[in-house]
C-alpha cells in the first residue's frame, strides 16, 4: 500500500548519507510542485542530496537534507541548503513549520517569518497558559 511506501522514505534516505537535516515546511498547495522542484535545485546547486516527501496535498513538505556531519564541507553545504529551503518557502508565501513546530532548530529563523510584534503577542499567549515557564523551557524565540 501507498502508506507503507511513504513510511519507508525517511529510513531509505540514510542510504544517501549517514546524517540528515529534517526540515518541515508548508507552501500554498498551488505552489507545491514549484517548491519541490526548487528544493531539488537547491540540492543540486550545493552538491547535496535533498529528499522531499510529505502530505503534499496540503502543501506540507518534509525536506530531508542528507549529508555526512563528520565532513565539515558537507555540514556547511547542508546548512546552506536548509537556509535556502527556508528562504524559498517564505518567497512562496509559505511557513517555516507546516506540522512539527519551530522548536530549537528553527528558533533562530522565526524572525524571518514573524515580526517582533507577532513574536511578542505569541509569547504573551504562551505566558497566559504557562506563567512559570515549565512548558518547553528554552524554546522561545
Amino acid at each position: 500500500p501507498l502508506w507503507d511506501i511513504r513510511r519507508l522514505v525517511s529510513p531509505a534516505s540514510f542510504h544517501l548519507g549517514p546524517d540528515k537535516l529534517g526540515v518541515d515546511v508548508a507552501v500554498p498547495r498551488g505552489r507545491t510542485v514549484e517548491a519541490v522542484e526548487g528544493f531539488q535545485a537547491i540540492g543540486r546547486e550545493n552538491d547535496t542530496h535533498v529528499v522531499c516527501y510529505g502530505h503534499l496535498g496540503d502543501g506540507n513538505v518534509h525536506v530531508n537534507i542528507v549529508y555526512d556531519a563528520a565532513d565539515p564541507d558537507q555540514s556547511a553545504r547542508a546548512k546552506i541548503c536548509k537556509e535556502a529551503v527556508f528562504r524559498l518557502t517564505l518567497s512562496f508565501g509559505g511557513t517555516l513549520s507546516g506540522e512539527h513546530g519551530t522548536g530549537i532548530t528553527k528558533g533562530p529563523y522565526v524572525s524571518w517569518q514573524l515580526g517582533a510584534e507577532e513574536r511578542r503577542l505569541m509569547a504573551g499567549v504562551k505566558n497566559v497558559f504557562d506563567p512559570v515557564g515549565i512548558l518547553n523551557p528554552g524554546k522561545g524565540w
